[in-house]
């Protein structure tokens, strides 16, 4: 994913916001035609059991915690916040 631009969502099991952010917006056919339209590499960080890693990450990039969604396109972070939609990933993609 060096040149590829990459989303990640940031998610917990316990967390209802992230089940519905998942159910509205990133398991829905217009999440998959936009990834395949741009490029776009999808990953997940699980912070269920408390990853000190995925804390540091958020921690360094203003999140207090789940949901958080993040990209990099061209080399560059871009925190997307608690709140995901189609229109406000592709808003970076173009």
């Amino acid at each position: 994913a060096e040149t590829k631009p990459v989303f990640v969502d940031f998610t917990a099991e316990w967390c209802l916001t992230c089940k519905v952010n998942k159910k509205l917006v990133l398991e829905t056919d217009g999440f998959e035609e936009l990834k395949a339209k741009h490029g776009l590499v999808s990953m997940r960080a699980d912070w269920t059991k408390r990853d000190d890693r995925i804390t540091e990450f958020l921690r360094m990039n203003g999140a207090v915690g789940v949901p958080f969604y993040i990209m990099k396109v061209n080399g560059k972070l871009i925190p997307l916040g608690e709140t995901v939609s189609l229109s406000k990933i592709e808003t970076h993609l173009l």
